[in-house]
This record gives structure tokens, sequence and C-alpha cells, in this order.
């Protein structure tokens, strides 16, 4: 049973926590928190909800992204093409033992096959070839 009221503020408040406190790095960009940024002022990290924010399941874990405020706002206000397979691969690289594709399609409102396991897999091996 899905925990409610108070109780779901407590276990989101908690998957959020668990992000900040697991590492210090933005996913996208792989700036680390500390790091000189040689770019206008240095960001702050951020949790970025990969499906949304109001599905029910929305502050699980597996719907959460750590990234620097930089690429957060580059998500959230640039329509950027194949964002949503990017970041799970990014998820699935990062945080594999939170990954659910399905959930965050969920979350998404889209249906569970609306982004395949292999175009994440081919978003996984494109942000290899990034870094």
């Amino acid at each position: 049973m899905k925990p409610k009221g108070k109780e779901a503020i407590a276990v989101a408040e908690q998957a959020i926590e668990g992000m900040r406190l697991d590492y210090w790095d933005c996913w996208m960009c792989g700036w680390v928190y500390g790091k000189y940024f040689p770019h206008s002022r240095p960001p702050s990290l951020e949790i970025h909800h990969i499906g949304g924010r109001n599905h029910p399941e929305a502050h699980e874990r597996a719907n959460l992204a750590r990234l620097c405020s930089h690429c957060h706002h580059d998500v959230v206000h640039k329509d950027l093409v194949g964002t949503l397979p990017r970041l799970l691969a990014l998820k699935a690289i990062h945080d594999p033992d939170h990954y659910d594709r399905e959930l965050v399609l969920r979350c998404r409102g889209k249906a569970p096959t609306a982004i395949t396991e292999a175009e994440m897999i081919a978003a996984a091996k494109q942000e290899g070839e990034r870094r």
C-alpha cells in the first residue's frame, strides 16, 4: 500500500535527501560540487523529477535525477530532443539500483512502450561516447 499524507511526504523527503547525499556531481555535464566552474556563476546541484511531479509515484527515487542548476534549466525550459531517453540512460548509469523505466513513463502519463529499453540503451551508448 502506498503511503499517504505526512507519511508520503516523509518518504519523498527521504528519497530526495538520499539523492543529494550519494554523490556531488551533475549527471549530464559531470560538474562536481565545489570544483571550479569556468562559465558564469557556479551552479548548484538540484533534484529533477524525470517523469514530472504530479503523479502519485513522482517522488519515488526511480523518478529522480541529480543535475546542476544549468543542466536542470536546460532540461526544464528548453525543448531538447531526446531528453527523456537520455535522462533514463543517465538514471541507469548513475543510479542503477533505482532505475525503473516504466515508473518514469507512468509519471509522464505515457504507455510503458512509449520509450523502449532498446531506445534507452541506445541513449546510454551515446552518453558513453560523450564522456
